[in-house]
């Protein structure tokens, strides 16, 4: 999704956490949004673990919280629409066989 290796998304979007220039708190979230699942986990990770208490590192990484969280709910909700398509055709199969199988003991009882 993001582009460049993992190490390269994380080194990037790091640097853009610690950056002090408030403008580019929108590159950050676009950044943030164009990374892979696992760059901004390990930012996550590390915005965490810097021993700093800031409230902009906090922000930050509440942002990367958030577009994780959001991430695995879309993936979530994919899932569950592609469960739920699985269960509607396994739904026809059955009453399909159902009247198969009940057209059949019929005809051997007929016959």
């Amino acid at each position: 999704m993001g582009a460049g290796t993992i190490e390269e998304q994380v080194q990037r979007l790091y640097q853009l956490a610690i950056d002090e220039d408030i403008s580019k708190r929108q590159e950050w979230v676009e950044a943030v949004k164009n990374s892979d699942l696992d760059a901004v986990a390990a930012v996550f990770y590390q915005l965490g673990t810097t021993g700093h208490t800031g409230a902009k590192l906090t922000a930050r990484r509440e942002a990367a919280r958030i577009v994780i969280e959001s991430r695995l709910f879309k993936d979530l909700i994919d899932t569950m629409k592609t469960l739920d398509r699985s269960a509607s055709r396994l739904s026809v199969v059955g009453v399909v066989a159902s009247v198969v199988l009940g057209i059949a003991a019929i005809l051997v009882a007929v016959l």
